[in-house]
């Protein structure tokens, strides 16, 4: 009768670490990127374009790009934002493909806007710019941008 007493309380304990221990693993989709130079230098050349073609808008009156640079932090933290979610599955997004296609890269730049044209903020503005890979053409495209630094990683 002795041996019950213990013998179930540590069953359960040990069964409660392990369901646990599972659970955590299955939601831990904190997977490291490995992207190419090229590809780190292709998916910041989408970032440097869509900023370009910013600086022509009519209601652009200055416009300097100060910093473009890939975010390791950032991509990692973007994956498991998205890893798993509603929207990636709306998508079609597999874990394993947003692990391989989708980069975060880093943006400072300084702006002046005509604000009788555009509703747009002007300053010193960081960003992050999220950019995935068209899985038919290898091209890297601009998908969305944070500019909610904490959530993604301060540290480049």
């Amino acid at each position: 009768m002795k041996y019950k007493k213990v013998l179930l309380p540590s069953l359960l304990i040990g069964i409660v670490l392990v369901l646990s221990f599972t659970v955590i693993s299955l939601y831990n989709h904190d997977q490291k990127p490995n992207f190419s130079e090229e590809d780190i230098q292709a998916a910041e050349q989408a970032v440097q374009e869509t900023l370009l073609e910013a600086s022509h808008e009519e209601y652009a009156l200055s416009f300097s790009i100060k910093e473009v640079s890939y975010s390791e932090v950032a991509t990692k933290n973007v994956y498991n934002f998205y890893a798993g979610s509603e929207l990636a599955k709306s998508y079609n997004w597999t874990d394993s493909s947003l692990n391989d296609n989708l980069i975060a890269v880093y943006v400072n730049y300084e702006c002046e806007y005509d604000h009788t044209l555009t509703f747009l903020e002007d300053g010193d503005i960081k960003c992050y710019i999220f950019v995935l890979r068209d899985l038919s053409t290898g091209k890297w495209n601009v998908w969305d941008r944070s500019y909610d630094l904490k959530t993604f990683g301060t540290s480049r």
